[in-house]
């Protein structure tokens, strides 16, 4: 009995030594280190040991010779059956039924035919190279995507805001702008009848104020307090190369025609309505004359004589879309040439003062204005002076001899009352409506400043012209 105890002890040390000996016609060559066939095959109880199977001079699929690979033994030649496996010089392949294929030919070879399902809100990231720079994307959160944009003005994964005295474009939510978190612009592209979608990788920012980017550049408004807001309006400038967010007082569509229309960041000689501000520094702006501008968006702007600041302002209407289209804006006092505290101008004479003063304007994305004017009621300061009433304008026409813009209107002071009198801008840059009246049945005259005395007195009515070429 003690003998067939003693021998139990010996099988079960020796046990995990010999385990499966012999089982298998494969194993290894002990003395030239390769895989032959042989009569049995050992498994070693090493944590560290190889699994191994291998091969001598019988062809299995066309296969000879295997390769190590993370302790498992591929063939080192490309397979030549469906499904077939193989690993030369580091690289995967595999037989797709057709052909032998590294791992990355596989991935393009392959068509979906079923519907692909991804879980817990991951991404579907498109990237130009390894994985830096981000060309298209679906998020998985469901709240945007990044796809490839034709229209011109169409955006993806932008959006500005204002934080104390700096407006920021930055990405839609927030997040700085990156290149796996670029800012994506449609636009019209430098070669014409094309168009390109351009990428910011990097937040824009201008800075607003006295002592600021933007502060003594007046934009076309004369150098007095205009309190209402404004619309001003954020663009697309594109070279060729490079794009550059622009701002306006005007939806533009090119950069002029000479350097002197175009300033950048802390330039202060952008006082003409037609210039366009680049926001950023260091450019030679005689290259950047003719270039397509695409308007993309628009915000809010007011502007103090004090430090020659303008002060922006982003509301739930302003954004990257033409809303503006949709509002009225009010026309301030003093402003394009008008007297001080007065709507028109006094040009060589004295402008009237009326109580009640409602001028309003709206502006469409092909730069035309509809400008409603009501004033009435005596305010104190008649008219005098043989010279005609204007009254000032939101934005200087750009009529010229073939294009007059003409309105009707309703007139009233102590000399006549009239209905239909004709309202009218002229020329280039006019700044200010003329009035036109039938002083008989067979002439007219022009309505002048010394109409207006002591009295009634109402100018009422509207009129559309156009401030952008």
């Amino acid at each position: 009995m003690k003998k067939i105890f003693s021998r139990l002890i010996l099988l079960g040390t020796l046990l995990p030594s010999i385990l499966l000996a012999q089982v298998n016609p494969i194993g290894i060559d002990t003395t030239t280190g390769q895989q032959k066939v042989a009569n049995t095959v050992t498994l070693s109880t090493s944590s560290t040991a190889n699994v191994v199977i291998s091969e001598s001079d019988q062809t299995i699929n066309g296969e000879k010779t295997f390769a190590t690979q993370n302790g498992i033994k591929l063939p080192t030649t490309a397979p030549n059956e469906t499904n077939g496996v193989g690993l030369s010089s580091g690289i995967l392949s595999a037989h797709d039924g057709t052909a032998a294929r590294t791992y990355t030919t596989l991935e393009t070879a392959q068509n979906f035919t079923a519907n692909k399902s991804f879980h817990s809100g991951v991404d579907a990231l498109f990237y130009s190279d390894t994985g830096s720079t981000l060309k298209a994307a679906i998020f998985g959160d469901g709240a945007r995507a990044i796809v490839p944009l034709t229209d011109p003005g169409m955006v993806n994964n932008c959006g500005f805001s204002v934080s104390g005295s700096t407006f920021t474009i930055a990405g839609d939510d927030g997040t700085a702008l990156s290149a796996t978190n670029p800012c994506q612009v449609s636009v019209r592209s430098n070669t014409a009848g094309r168009t390109v979608s351009v990428n910011f990788t990097a937040n824009v920012t201008a800075t607003f104020g006295s002592s600021s980017d933007t502060d003594g550049n007046l934009f076309g408004i004369t150098d007095a307090d205009w309190g209402s807001s404004m619309p001003m309006f954020l663009g697309v400038l594109y070279n060729g190369t490079t794009p550059y967010f622009t701002i306006s007082r005007l939806p533009f569509t090119y950069s002029g025609a000479a350097a002197a229309d175009l300033c950048q960041k802390g330039d202060t000689d952008c006082d003409a309505q037609t210039d366009v501000m680049i926001l950023t520094t260091g450019l030679t702006l005689a290259s950047f004359v003719n270039l397509p501008i695409t308007p993309v968006g628009w915000f809010g702007a007011t502007y103090a004589t004090s430090g020659g600041a303008w002060t922006f302002t982003v509301g739930t209407r302003n954004g990257f879309n033409s809303d503006f289209d949709k509002e009225e804006f009010t026309m301030p006092s003093g402003q394009n040439g008008a007297a001080s505290g007065k709507y028109l101008l006094n040009n060589g004479g004295t402008a009237p003062v009326f109580t009640n003063n409602n001028l309003t304007y709206s502006l469409d994305n092909s730069g035309k204005v509809t400008f409603a004017i009501s004033m009435d009621t005596d305010g104190g300061t008649d008219g005098s002076g043989a010279v005609d009433v204007l009254v000032a304008m939101p934005y200087a026409s750009v009529a010229s001899t073939n294009y007059r813009a003409t309105g009707a209107f309703f007139l009233q002071n102590p000399t006549y009352t009239q209905q239909g009198i004709a309202g009218f801008v002229t020329g280039a840059s006019d700044t200010g409506i003329d009035f036109s009246r039938n002083s008989s049945a067979t002439a007219t005259s022009a309505v002048s400043n010394g109409d207006f005395t002591n009295g009634a007195r109402s100018i009422l009515g509207s009129i559309i012209y156009r401030a952008v070429k």
